[in-house]
């Protein structure tokens, strides 16, 4: 087995990409959330590796690769060569560390709930709705989080006490990424009164309560992003003071963002 750290261009991981043969299936969501940490200026080396069997074949680094050309920016990054053609039944078999070990780990309080809440925030703020695997990277939430680590200390606290006020229509970590979110535009008087009205059943945040409640009774969980948008859309409803009767959300839709 050797090793070396080397540079990887767009043109080298195109290469690289050539001699994938027994690889997992891509991933967007994850390609996108690498592209971004490289473009950001947030990638590091961590150990983590390119790793090529005795064969030339790459056993470990697609979605690196896929990123570095999304990003067309190239990475330092450590390169493994002449492993064992079979070793890469072993790769990925452990767990990965996430944000929530992260703050854990820095001791922050209700790290699991914080951590969850600032992914939410964040994939909202990048336009990311209904992915499965989050838009930002550990370093991400991190630098998030101890920017404004007492207002999510704090927001954390509020959703806490609405989870249980209003039946669990929505979770202390949804509460606070739409707080926060909603911060980006408009104050805190806007986002509390909103929030009041939802519990009030007031107007078209009552229609909202009706259908997040049904969803709860039912059982039927809504459809990807469908809850994001609803809450969005009767948001936006709310701050411009437009009059509705129904409350939908179709995935042909755009779906709604108050940053415009």
């Amino acid at each position: 087995m050797k090793t070396e750290i080397k540079t990887v261009t767009p043109t080298m991981a195109k290469e690289f990409l050539g001699r994938n043969t027994i690889n997992r299936n891509v991933n967007s969501d994850i390609v996108y959330a690498y592209s971004k940490s490289i473009t950001e200026g947030n990638w590091m080396m961590n150990g983590e590796s390119i790793k090529f069997n005795v064969l030339g074949e790459m056993n470990d680094g697609q979605h690196r690769c896929h990123a570095i050309i999304k990003a067309n920016m190239p990475i330092r990054t450590l390169l493994v060569y002449d492993l064992p053609v079979e070793s890469f039944k072993t790769i990925d078999t452990g767990k990965k560390r996430n944000a929530s070990d992260i703050l854990k780990i820095e001791g922050v309080q209700n790290a699991t709930n914080i951590s969850s809440a600032v992914s939410k925030y964040l994939s909202l703020k990048n336009g990311r709705y209904s992915v499965k695997v989050s838009s930002c990277s550990n370093k991400n939430v991190f630098d998030e989080y101890e920017l404004n680590s007492e207002l999510y200390q704090h927001l954390h606290s509020k959703g806490q006490e609405f989870y249980r006020s209003n039946y669990h229509i929505i979770t202390p970590a949804e509460y606070s990424a739409f707080y926060r979110y909603f911060q980006l535009k408009y104050s805190n008087e806007t986002i509390d009164s909103f929030f009041k009205k939802i519990e009030n059943k007031d107007g078209v945040c009552g229609l909202l309560f009706n259908k997040l409640m049904n969803e709860q009774i039912s059982k039927r969980v809504l459809r990807a992003g469908e809850k994001q948008a609803l809450i969005i859309k009767t948001f936006i409803y709310y701050v411009t003071g437009k009059d509705v009767k129904l409350l939908k959300y179709s995935i042909d839709e755009t779906f709604p963002t108050i940053l415009k």
